[in-house]
């Protein structure tokens, strides 16, 4: 385990480090998100999050053709649209 100290700018700002950037695997465009959780944080990059939906829903059995993910689109939209009272 490594531990890095930083400096807590007077409107609560911190610059990551650059071993903290790349441990998270952050290129300057990234996205990070806390987690705080019984007084302890930890930072995860977005890298980390699509790792954790990745595959999150299983493949379908067969592929679908163009014109059956259009019917489902469409139907999607329909009821999204009846949901909100269009």
């Amino acid at each position: 385990m490594q531990e890095i100290t930083c400096v807590v700018g007077a409107e609560g700002q911190v610059t990551l480090p650059t071993a903290v950037r790349k441990a998270l695997g952050l290129n300057g465009n990234g996205q990070i998100t806390f987690v705080i959780d019984s007084g302890t944080v930890r930072i995860k990059s977005d890298q980390e999050l699509l790792a954790e939906v990745y595959q999150s829903v299983p493949a379908l059995k067969r592929p679908l053709t163009l014109k059956q993910m259009r019917d489902i689109a469409i139907e999607e939209h329909v009821q999204k649209a009846a949901r909100k009272g269009v």
